[in-house]
């Protein structure tokens, strides 16, 4: 009974103009052209207030792991699983809302395609 009450939710958020964010990263979209510049300002926006490298200390991090960085490519799509599981499941941007579903599309489109420069 529980996965039809979960199917029947999951209809009614998309039937009501929600996006339903895919629950991982899947093969690159053919055709894609998104970039870091693309990319870059909707990190900005929902991750490097936590994520950058130049903040230092539990403190400024807000509690971000030191390691955990989102301001250079290289940096973002280094653990891509990891960042789209946070971004897809709401835990992250962890004191605010994304941005919007279609940044968050953006992103699951350039990790899926490796994050390409």
């Amino acid at each position: 009974m529980r996965p039809l009450l979960l199917s029947a939710l999951a209809l009614f958020f998309v039937g009501c103009g929600g996006t339903a964010l895919p629950t991982s990263l899947g093969d690159c979209a053919d055709g894609t052209d998104l970039t870091w510049t693309e990319i870059e300002p909707i990190l900005e926006a929902n991750c490097l207030r936590c994520h950058d490298s130049a903040l230092t200390g539990p403190t400024d991090r807000q509690q971000a792991p030191a390691n955990s960085n989102y301001d250079t490519p290289q940096a973002a799509r280094s653990e891509p699983d990891t960042t789209w599981f946070n971004v897809q499941s709401g835990r992250m941007p962890n004191d605010a809302v994304f941005t919007s579903d279609a940044d968050a599309l953006d992103l699951h489109e350039w990790l899926s395609c490796g994050g390409p420069e």
